[in-house]
């Protein structure tokens, strides 16, 4: 679902290549500050479900990068490069 994986989403793939398939699970994982210890210093007994602390790192940029580096043709700073431009000049 490509349209709905953004720059600050997670991403999920099955790719059929050759006959087989191939499945990649790119959620988010957790900001290297943060661990259940200090969590706890803070006085939280479980992950909220609003706010800053449950929010992850985005898992989609990986994705991107994999996805490419596996079954894609172009070198990945080719893929980009159109996103960039635009990014920088509109």
């Amino acid at each position: 679902e490509p349209t709905a994986n953004g720059i600050g989403s997670d991403a999920f793939a099955i790719v059929w290549h050759k006959d087989t398939m191939y499945g990649l699970n790119s959620s988010g994982c957790a900001p290297m500050e943060i661990s259940i210890e200090k969590l706890k210093e803070q006085g939280i007994k479980e992950m909220p479900k609003h706010g800053w602390t449950p929010v992850t790192v985005p898992g989609a940029p990986k994705a991107w990068a994999e996805l490419s580096r596996r079954f894609g043709k172009l070198p990945f700073a080719q893929v980009l490069a159109p996103a960039i431009t635009y990014a920088n000049d509109g």
